[in-house]
């Protein structure tokens, strides 16, 4: 993880307020190896958001080939994973640490683990994501709202004013 800024590009900005970044780290894909690329985050230092410096333009090609699991059924494989569906029922007690009820937004929801709990505790939720099986296992099965798309940003224009927007293992789609 550097800790300089050679080789860093300054003039990228901070995609929410145009501040100047300072690198913060560097990261690969560790956890599906899809790429050997090193992706450079930096903090902005007038408003401290943490971002990509240069985003790929096309975020879909890392997530090709099984990146979701479901089961010959068509169910996801968290619905029988203790695991997955303790850390979502976590991440439920860690949201109404800020609000207890109203519409959540996910982006980034997979296959739904943390979406279907949070519809379950008593929340409106609407989600974005960018994969197909994903938007129609959540739509027809469970009957979650979606938005199919890598545009974030564009398509929370889309829904309706949220309560809690929650991004879990998202930051490189900022």
């Amino acid at each position: 993880m550097p800790s300089d800024n050679r080789n860093f590009a300054p003039e990228a900005g901070c995609p929410l307020c145009g501040g100047r970044g300072r690198r913060i780290l560097d990261a690969r894909d560790r956890n599906r190896e899809t790429t050997g690329e090193t992706f450079s985050y930096a903090r902005c230092g007038s408003c401290g958001t943490v971002y990509i410096v240069d985003p790929p333009a096309d975020l879909g090609r890392y997530y090709q080939g099984g990146y979701y699991d479901f089961d010959a059924d068509g169910e996801p494989f968290w619905k029988s994973s203790r695991q997955r569906i303790r850390a979502a029922a976590y991440r439920i007690e860690l949201l109404r640490q800020h609000v207890s009820a109203g519409h959540l937004i996910e982006i980034g929801a997979g296959t739904g683990a943390f979406a279907c709990a949070a519809r379950d505790a008593g929340f409106d939720v609407s989600v974005i994501e960018m994969s197909e099986q994903c938007c129609r296992y959540l739509s027809e099965r469970e009957g979650i709202r979606t938005i199919c798309s890598d545009r974030a940003v564009e398509a929370l224009a889309e829904l309706p004013t949220a309560s809690a927007v929650a991004l879990w293992h998202v930051l490189e789609h900022l």
